[in-house]
């Protein structure tokens, strides 16, 4: 593929979905590490219409925060990765913490009727996703962080809704004390992901009002090892900034799902029981950023979903590793959504005013074994803020910018995606 065509991917993305509280390990539900037939998870019609919402949102969140990181110049080899889900969770609760008019904003910016159905969503995901494969380690934790130097109480209504839908624990933390502070907040951060994020927050604002956190962790291994290390070998990746040989894996053929509409084909691999699936979405070698029918939206995700058949896929993918920290302000503000960090805070029981900075920290690793991923996400409040077909046989080479989205199958929650442009 000509490196002309690689620029096509400033809209690219890298989503794993599906990720939620507590682990699932080998342990006395899973004693030969076998893995347990997979279950869909059941919605109401309110979480089903929310979580079909969210798709769209965990789609243009990818694509708006790799285009945010290369305008900005922030990632030097212009690979981004993100997680959609932790930042819809703490975006949910910030709504809740704010008057009716900014909720409304909210609900429009992740694609949901109302916050109720979001509430009930959220408890869903939080209390199903971590036991959906019993092959996998998953948590994802909430907790909110209150400075007592305030003596600001929580309303006894926000508090049972972070309590009771987000699972979410509350301590309270004399913020004037920045080190003890500073140390507890990154402790938390470590603990809760398996100490991949350990330096989330650099410093402590002793007039914040609170902090709003989320944390996720998985760790899958590949359905029926579909990747043999002793097959790893050096290829060719033609990467915008050039061509480089990376380590490249070569899958078994394997049952997947696979779609093209000529400018992008994807397909899909799974982990564990499959519950969760890796999905790529790989441009053609003739697409090219002039052409603005060439652009990943995410309605032509969307259209390329409908488009999925099940195939034989054998996949030739790079190994990589990569680790991002984004301030998500910046790319709201790009958006026109800077008035969601602006809200008028509920959350206490007398009024302050102030905004909301939002920060995310990633890491992710793909390799023979399988993924890891691990995000923090934090919400400062502060009083200043800135139909049935033939089965195909399939192989694809993954040897040019590529974007992913890791997703659990019956929610299509995706809790982790991004581009990935150089290796």
């Amino acid at each position: 593929m000509k490196t002309k065509g690689i620029y096509a991917l400033t809209a690219g993305l890298l989503v794993m979905t599906g990720m939620a509280t507590s682990c699932s390990q080998d342990g006395p539900d899973n004693p030969d590490g076998k893995p347990a037939p997979r279950k869909e998870i059941n919605l109401t019609e309110k979480t089903r219409a929310a979580a079909d919402g969210l798709v769209d949102f965990y789609s243009r969140f990818t694509i708006d925060m790799a285009e945010c990181a290369s305008r900005a110049g922030i990632s030097d080899n212009k690979n981004v990765v993100v997680s959609p889900l932790s930042a819809a969770m703490v975006f949910s609760m910030a709504a809740n913490a704010s008057d009716e008019n900014i909720i409304k904003e909210y609900c429009k910016y992740l694609g949901v009727d109302d916050i109720e159905s979001l509430n009930e969503l959220s408890k869903v995901l939080l209390e199903k996703l971590p036991v959906a494969d019993n092959t996998s380690s998953f948590s994802l934790e909430n907790s909110i962080w209150v400075n007592s130097g305030y003596n600001l109480k929580l309303t006894n209504e926000f508090s049972d809704i972070v309590t009771s839908k987000y699972l979410a624990s509350t301590k309270h933390v004399d913020f004037s004390n920045t080190e003890a502070t500073l140390k507890a907040l990154n402790d938390w951060c470590a603990s809760n992901t398996d100490n991949k994020i350990t330096g989330h927050f650099k410093d402590v604002n002793p007039s914040t009002y609170a902090i709003l956190l989320n944390s996720m962790y998985f760790k899958g291994k590949w359905s029926d090892d579909i990747f043999d290390s002793s097959r790893t070998k050096a290829a060719v990746f033609h990467g915008l900034d050039g061509d480089s040989s990376p380590l490249t894996m070569e899958s078994d053929f394997t049952e997947g799902l696979y779609a093209s509409d000529n400018a992008y084909e994807c397909f899909t691999l799974s982990f564990g029981n499959k519950a969760f699936r890796l999905e790529i979405i790989l441009p053609a070698e003739n697409v090219t950023a002039e052409n603005e029918g060439d652009r990943l939206t995410a309605e032509r995700i969307a259209n390329l979903r409908k488009m999925y058949a099940k195939a034989s896929v054998k996949a030739f993918l790079p190994k990589f590793s990569a680790e991002n920290s984004h301030n998500l302000n910046n790319m709201l503000s790009a958006m026109n959504l800077g008035g969601l960090t602006l809200p008028g805070l509920t959350m206490f029981t007398k009024p302050v005013t102030g905004g909301i900075q939002y920060n995310q920290s990633v890491s992710f690793t793909l390799n023979e074994t399988g993924a890891e991923a691990a995000t923090i996400t934090s919400g400062s409040m502060d009083p200043i803020a800135p139909g049935p077909m033939e089965i195909q046989k399939i192989t694809v080479k993954v040897d040019r910018p590529f974007y992913f989205f890791i997703r659990e199958f019956s929610t299509d929650a995706c809790i982790m995606s991004g581009r990935i442009c150089n290796l």
